[in-house]
C-alpha cells in the first residue's frame, strides 16, 4: 500500500536532489508539489507517483513528473 494519496501535497526529499541534473535540481529544491496519481508499472515492483510541481513565480513553468516513493517526503499541515 503507498504512503501517498491523490490531491496530497509532497516535496522532494534534499538528499535524493543530487540524482537530478543541476538545473532541475535548483528547479526542484524547496518547491512543493501535489500528488495525481499514484501506480505501479508492469513488470516493476516500485511505485511511481505522478507530481504536479507548482510554479513559484509567475514565468516559470508547470512541470508534471514522475518519481520513485522513496524520493518524496509528505508535507504536513
Amino acid at each position: 500500500m503507498s504512503q501517498f494519496e491523490a490531491k496530497q501535497w509532497v516535496r522532494l526529499r534534499r538528499d535524493h536532489l543530487q540524482t537530478y541534473a543541476p538545473a532541475t535540481a535548483r528547479l526542484l529544491d524547496g518547491r512543493k508539489g501535489k500528488v495525481l496519481d499514484v501506480f505501479i508499472p508492469l513488470g516493476k515492483k516500485e511505485a511511481l507517483v505522478k507530481v504536479y510541481w507548482t510554479p513559484r513565480r509567475p514565468g516559470e513553468k508547470e512541470l508534471v513528473l514522475e518519481h520513485p516513493e522513496a524520493e518524496l517526503e509528505r508535507i504536513v499541515g
